[in-house]
């Protein structure tokens, strides 16, 4: 499980970017995958926790299993 910071995300275009914690790799998510881990919605500078998943349609890469990090703990908005 990878942690970092949410970079971006645009609510109409419904999609945004994790920068990681380790290494600044920016990891694309969709808000199917923010609304599947229980969450209403992310900003920008929220801290999460994620996983890396490959897109089996598309042969991609994304954020899956998205949770707030709150004052270094793991939790659900």
């Amino acid at each position: 499980m990878s942690s970092g910071t949410v970079t971006c995300f645009s609510e109409p275009n419904g999609y945004g970017f994790i920068k990681a914690d380790n290494d600044g790799a920016e990891s694309f998510f969709n808000k199917d995958a923010v609304s599947r881990s229980g969450l209403n919605r992310l900003s920008v500078g929220s801290r999460v926790h994620y996983d890396i998943v490959m897109d089996h349609l598309g042969g991609k890469k994304s954020a899956q299993n998205i949770g707030l990090i709150i004052d270094g703990v793991s939790g659900v908005e």
